[in-house]
């Protein structure tokens, strides 16, 4: 180990649990401890370990491919470090499995799969119908609720009737996204698609609930099916697809562990945690179930993961190099 780390780093860089979570203020250095855990594990491996770094931004990921390859200290680590945000994770299993699949990257891609590639889906359907063929961007904004379904966690092979809907629902309350769950009732019932309760009219959960579930939610399950079958995705479904491919069973019933030929991740350890949705968090378990690895978590302590410690165990770094911390030290050097 290098001197820059103090007790509290060095006590997460070589902790004996398998799945464990760093918590600590921006600046006191979380990315370093990260990459120092992953030396001190391959240090210490009777094997060789393999690790995949999960990170949310491309600047991210150049920063941590920087360091792996030109800081000394983890001379030998790059060469079995994969450093990836997760749509570029999603987007090349999906090219893998899927070669002429087409990418839908602007407003407009959104407008038009929504106008033509899912007319058979919407047409005759007399919620959706005149919404979409309405003039202006009710097409665009209804794929954007697709999306936003997936962010959230819903899965079209799963929550297949009214009862798994809401247990989806109140998963999502209970994490506290209520917000983005009201978001979506009042997108689609501004364009149109659901009724807002008439004046004097007091509508309980249940009834909107329904009312969402018939009106868009079997559309929805339908659509995100047919945009598979014509290899078209959006960025979320570079995660989407992948996190369902990635729990499915094999063609002999059982879970698959990895796949045959690939590198498979001994360690997948994600950076920045604070920042992910219930579908990147769900998209992450499923790597590591699918790799047999142990999974280690750098978040921001303010943050509000969704319930990380019920499968990692926290440390929290007592070093304090937060912005509060750099600015007093600024002012006291000025008064110097």
């Amino acid at each position: 180990m290098v001197p820059e780390l103090d007790q509290s780093q060095l006590a997460f860089c070589r902790s004996r649990d398998e799945n464990i979570r760093l918590l600590a203020p921006a600046g006191c250095g979380k990315t370093a401890s990260l990459l120092y855990r992953c030396l001190e594990i391959a240090r210490n491996a009777r094997s060789r370990p393999r690790f995949l770094i999960i990170t949310f931004t491309r600047s991210a990921v150049a920063e941590l491919t920087e360091r792996l390859i030109n800081d000394r200290h983890f001379a030998g680590l790059s060469e079995r470090t994969t450093v990836n945000t997760l749509n570029a994770y999603g987007y090349r299993r999906i090219r893998d499995k899927v070669r002429s699949n087409k990418l839908l990257t602007s407003k407009n891609d959104y407008h038009f799969a929504m106008l033509n590639q899912l007319r058979p889906v919407w047409q005759g359907n007399s919620y959706i119908e005149p919404v979409v063929t309405k003039r202006g961007n009710n097409a665009r904004r209804l794929m954007e609720v697709m999306d936003n379904l997936k962010s959230m966690g819903f899965d079209h092979t799963e929550d297949t009737n009214l009862r798994l809907f809401r247990k989806r629902l109140s998963d999502l309350s209970e994490q506290g996204l209520s917000w983005r769950i009201d978001e979506q009732f009042e997108i689609l019932t501004r364009i149109g698609v659901l009724e807002s309760p008439k004046k004097g009219e007091q509508e309980g959960p249940a009834t909107s609930h329904r009312q969402f579930y018939d009106r868009f939610f079997t559309f929805w399950r339908k659509a995100v099916q047919n945009l598979l079958e014509q290899s078209t995705f959006t960025f979320e479904d570079q995660k989407y697809w992948t996190y369902l491919e990635l729990k499915s069973p094999g063609p002999d019933g059982k879970r698959r562990s990895y796949i045959t030929g690939a590198a498979r991740y001994s360690h997948v350890l994600v950076d920045e945690f604070q920042d992910i949705n219930p579908l990147d968090l769900l998209l992450i378990k499923a790597i590591a179930d699918r790799n047999r690895a142990k999974m280690t978590i750098r978040r921001y302590s303010s943050g509000a993961a969704r319930h990380p410690n019920t499968y990692c165990i926290p440390i929290t770094i007592s070093r304090h190099r937060s912005k509060t911390t750099c600015c007093k030290s600024t002012i006291d050097l000025l008064k110097t």
